[in-house]
């Protein structure tokens, strides 16, 4: 079974604080396709914090938490989504 924290710790992002949202919508896109996006939203509501630069990002743990409240994770169709 796929660890599904270690998936989300070990990305390279961005930013080391969190993901910027074409990066959650490329993990979304690419390996939870049947999540329920406007749980999954609404989890991440006011959630995001401006970091150096000017970009807005969601914690990585705000999006672990947003993504196993979303539904369920068939942890067989998890690939490492890194581009």
């Amino acid at each position: 079974m796929v660890n599904i924290e270690a998936l989300i710790n070990n990305y390279q992002s961005k930013h080391k604080e969190g993901f910027i949202t074409e990066e959650i919508d490329y993990m979304i896109n690419h390996n939870f396709p049947d999540i329920d996006i406007s749980k999954f939203d609404d989890e991440l509501v006011g959630s995001a914090i401006e970091v150096e630069g000017g970009d807005w990002v969601n914690i990585k743990s705000d999006v672990l938490k947003a993504l196993k409240l979303a539904g369920k994770i068939n942890y067989k169709n998890i690939k490492l989504w890194q581009k």
